[in-house]
């Protein structure tokens, strides 16, 4: 999804669909590694629908926008801590800039999206975040 024009993603996720071929849960929780109970809270939905959802190629619009920015944010934290399991261990703790909240807690609104891009930022350019 990532090396995708800006257009493309857009359609797919108003298609429902996910970054690659595989159904876009299946595909998140592969990529995060981490409980299935962590990525539904992150997503705002409960276990019982992440687990009827996980081999649907295409969920509803609200979900695969949720799927997007998580897998946008993911790749990000990994190119800027340099490992999947760094950005793993840093989306799940608890971030002082973030008003103790962990970056993954945020992901579910646009607002808190940005808010953790900001604090990468900052990370990046060796400001503390």
């Amino acid at each position: 999804m990532y090396a995708m024009p800006s257009h493309s993603r857009i359609a797919r996720v108003r298609e429902g669909r996910g970054p690659g071929r595989q159904a876009p849960l299946a595909g998140l929780l592969a990529a995060l590694d981490l409980p299935v109970r962590t990525v539904a809270e992150a997503l705002g939905i409960s276990e019982r629908t992440l687990h009827r959802l996980k081999h649907a190629p295409v969920v509803p619009v609200a979900i695969a926008d949720k799927v997007a920015r998580t897998h946008d944010v993911f790749a990000r934290a990994t190119e800027v801590l340099g490992a999947r399991a760094a950005a793993q261990r840093w989306l799940v703790r608890p971030n002082p800039a973030l008003g103790g909240r962990t970056p993954l807690a945020l992901l579910d609104t646009s607002l808190g999206w940005e808010e953790v891009k900001q604090v990468l930022g900052r990370i990046e350019h060796g400001v503390p975040g």
